[in-house]
């Protein structure tokens, strides 16, 4: 064995990966500058401690300046698994209440210096009131569509219902309920959005369906054939989303910490996407005569397609998922 295949050997690269430096910054000037300062600050209180002796700030100061170099560079880091930013997120949270204890206790006996404080604290809680945090669409722009169709086809067959402080009232049944039959069981098809392959784990629609045996729940994955699919005496109601012009534009703050992992998940949402695309193909082959196919616009990122046997044969086959 020689010096170039042991180099090369894999458990060789993983140790030069974790070693290596990865980038300068994380993408964005305001989150290196923001960055840069966290480093100093931890550095300057490493510093301070080890001359006044406190143990605990120094070990606070080593992690915080570390967890900091992580985030900025990736050293330290496997280039698939870079996670220190909470790290540092939960360092700067101590060092914060640390710095934020120290300024109280100089300033508690100054009246405006408590002013100062509640105002502050009420600012803060009345910003996060009004700006509260937003659920980036990843999975479908029309995640919320989707989640409130199914909420309602769980609540019509089960006559039970998760309760949710987003629910959203609606005037009348809507026309994808009142076509269904309460004497068949009832699939939901959806493309594959968020789940583990083969399974419904993790997809979205299940998690809010209450459990029964009278609706199913299908996500097709991409390469999964479409042959016999549909079947006699039974409903399915098709949940088709599209993707529109101003949502999953992919703006990325930190996109320079895994360029890879970005452009991996990018590409792989596209291609689930294009599910749809062959669902619909498919829908289309079936023949009118044994298939009574009901199409309703839920919303401008959702289409409901209602398809009821009336004893069909499916077409011949039927074309595979892209």
């Amino acid at each position: 064995m020689n010096l170039k295949s042991v180099w090369n050997y894999p458990a060789v690269g993983l140790i030069r990966d974790f070693f290596s430096w990865k980038r300068w910054g994380i993408g964005h000037i305001a989150a290196n500058i923001v960055g840069c300062f966290i480093l100093i600050l931890f550095g300057i209180s490493t510093v301070w401690s080890i001359r006044e002796g406190k143990t605990g700030l120094v070990v606070l100061g080593f992690w915080g300046s570390i967890a900091s170099l992580q985030t900025l560079t990736g050293f330290l880091q496997f280039s698939g698994y870079q996670r220190e930013g909470w790290s540092l997120l939960i360092a700067f949270a101590c060092l914060s209440g640390i710095i934020g204890g120290i300024i109280y206790g100089w300033g508690k006996r100054l009246f405006i210096f408590k002013a100062a404080v509640v105002v502050t604290v009420i600012i803060s809680i009345s910003v996060s009131l009004l700006y509260p945090p937003a659920h980036v669409l990843l999975a479908s722009c029309a995640e919320d569509d989707i989640i409130q169709v199914a909420r309602d086809i769980s609540s019509h067959f089960t006559g039970k219902r998760y309760w949710s402080i987003a629910d959203r009232s609606v005037d009348g049944k809507p026309e994808y309920l009142s076509a269904f039959s309460s004497r068949w069981p009832l699939t939901i098809v959806t493309r594959k959005m968020t789940g583990w392959e083969g399974s419904n784990q993790g997809e979205m629609v299940p998690t809010v369906i209450h459990p029964s045996e009278r609706i199913r729940v299908r996500a097709i994955s991409p390469g999964e054939s479409l042959a016999n699919f549909f079947h006699d005496n039974e409903q399915y109601l098709i949940l088709m989303d599209e993707q529109t012009k101003d949502c999953n534009q992919d703006n990325i703050l930190f996109s320079t910490i895994d360029p890879r992992q970005v452009q991996s998940s990018i590409d792989n949402r596209l291609v689930r996407y294009k599910i749809n695309d062959t669902i619909r193909n498919y829908v289309n082959m079936l023949d009118r005569n044994h298939w009574q196919i009901v199409q309703t616009p839920v919303s401008r990122n959702l289409t409901a397609f209602v398809v009821l046997s009336t004893g069909a044969q499916l077409p011949a086959n039927p074309p595979a998922m892209r």
